[in-house]
């Protein structure tokens, strides 16, 4: 090629050369390109410009002015990268505008002069803004004014303003703040400075959040304050039945031992039967304070060293005579040594003695209670079991939740509270049918209990949460 412009080839023979080496954009009608290129020479005007893309894939750009000594200058520029680099910015900007206008969040950019330099569509949904006002790139101030409606507090629009023209590096600093508006709305916003000198700002929509928050905080107000309540009132309730049971058990008492008189053996009856029945309310109360003390989280276990063989043996005996009443066997059956466990020794006396009472009251006469205990490792347990009435499945799911009403087992507080000592020692309780009729309730406990209120508010708490 070299050669041949030494020997000064015309500008058509140039041309012709250079469509033989395919250097030349294709054309349909190549005579009558060539034609109008050579025109230039007679006919050009200032300064034409024109790209020429050819077939290996570069693009030129081709200036063509007339020279001032006569003839035509033509100047190829090779534009192939810039233009590649334009592509790819093109597609970044479109990528970015198409990202921004899908966030929920409205996003400005305004550089160090405080002019406008871009936003999404969401910017201009929250703040009522046509994309008229903000096309041309408006100032900071112009912005604000058009968003004061909104929000008419001046004083965080010029501190806003502060960290965007403020070259300084204290007020290029990211900050937070929130933004109450005169529509009701609840919105957060975030500066940003960027590497560029510019700063962005970002403003979501809180109000929903803020919202549920606030109904939560509520709900839990409301729940403490009804606890509350409920706690106060079964403890005023519970001490205005106290009062006068105390003075009818008295009463009951001495007339039992009829230092008064003698009673007849109906008189005699009617006795033990205001005995009976006010110990039964007397354990109901108690009852109902324990549960209320639970399920509020405000109650300790006391714990110590305790005999799970001796407690189980003297729970026993507790029940012997009411058994012996109704013509029922309770006996014990302790596999290996117990040995001492960490527990809280009045629950667990209240656990047997309850689930022992519960199967007295669904054995018939001739019946057989069996309490077994074993150790098993860092684990004990102990069970009830009888060969009563026994319980039929659908009703055995709920038989340890608190005043479960109708005629099944464990109707009241007694099971209630069996479950509830339980969890307060970390273990668990379980109940399964018997073969040939009756019912077992088995309680898993840790040897070394560690539970306190603090726990068990945290536990009563998380099963709310679930529910």
């Amino acid at each position: 090629m070299r050669s041949f412009l030494l020997d000064r080839p015309g500008h058509g023979q140039l041309l012709d050369r250079l469509r033989e080496r395919r250097k030349l954009p294709a054309r349909a009608n190549y005579a009558e390109w060539r034609a109008e290129e050579l025109s230039y020479y007679l006919d050009i005007d200032g300064v034409k410009e024109d790209t020429w893309s050819l077939p290996d894939g570069s693009t030129l750009s081709v200036t063509r002015q007339r020279h001032p000594m006569g003839g035509l200058l033509l100047l190829f520029k090779d534009i192939t990268g810039e233009l590649e680099l334009q592509t790819k910015f093109n597609a970044i900007m479109k990528t970015q505008g198409s990202t921004l206008d899908n966030l929920h969040e409205g996003v400005v950019v305004f550089g160090g002069d405080g002019r406008l330099k871009l936003h999404n569509s969401a910017f201009e949904r929250l703040w009522n803004l046509s994309d008229e006002k903000l096309r041309d790139h408006p100032d900071y101030d112009a912005v604000a004014a058009e968003c004061i409606p909104l929000f008419h507090d001046a004083e965080i629009w010029d501190a806003i303003k502060g960290h965007i023209t403020d070259p300084s590096a204290k007020a290029r600093q990211s900050t937070t703040g929130e933004m109450r508006r005169s529509d009701g709305s609840i919105l957060t916003y975030v500066t940003q400075p960027l590497p560029d000198g510019n700063t962005l700002i970002a403003f979501a929509d809180v109000t929903a959040t803020r919202r549920v928050e606030s109904a939560l905080r509520e709900r839990a107000e409301a729940f403490e304050a009804a606890d509350r309540l409920k706690t106060e009132f079964v403890r005023n309730v519970s001490y205005q039945l106290r009062s006068p049971l105390t003075v009818i058990f008295g009463y009951a008492e001495l007339l039992e031992t009829q230092k008064n008189g003698q009673l007849t053996e109906r008189q005699q009856d009617y006795v033990g039967s205001i005995l009976s029945a006010s110990d039964h309310l007397s354990k109901l109360i108690e009852n109902i304070l324990d549960l209320a003390m639970i399920e509020a989280g405000r109650m300790d276990l006391d714990l110590e060293d305790v005999d799970l063989a001796k407690v189980i043996e003297e729970s026993i005996e507790m029940v012997v005579t009411k058994a012996e009443d109704t013509e029922i066997s309770v006996r014990a059956e302790i596999e290996g040594k117990l040995g001492m466990i960490r527990a809280d020794e009045r629950r667990i006396r209240q656990i047997l003695f309850n689930l022992v009472s519960n199967s007295l009251r669904f054995t018939d006469a001739g019946g057989e209670i069996v309490v077994s205990a074993q150790r098993m490792g860092d684990m004990v347990t102990f069970s009830v079991r009888d060969n009563g009435r026994g319980l039929e499945a659908e009703k055995r799911a709920t038989s340890f939740d608190s005043f479960v009403s109708g005629d099944q087992r464990g109707a009241g507080l007694g099971l209630a509270l069996v479950k509830h000592f339980v969890d307060l020692h970390g273990g668990t309780v379980g109940m399964k049918p018997v073969e040939g009729g009756g019912l077992e309730v088995t309680c898993w406990l840790p040897a070394q209990a560690l539970r306190t209120a603090a726990a068990q508010r945290e536990l009563l708490l998380t099963d709310s949460v679930s529910a």
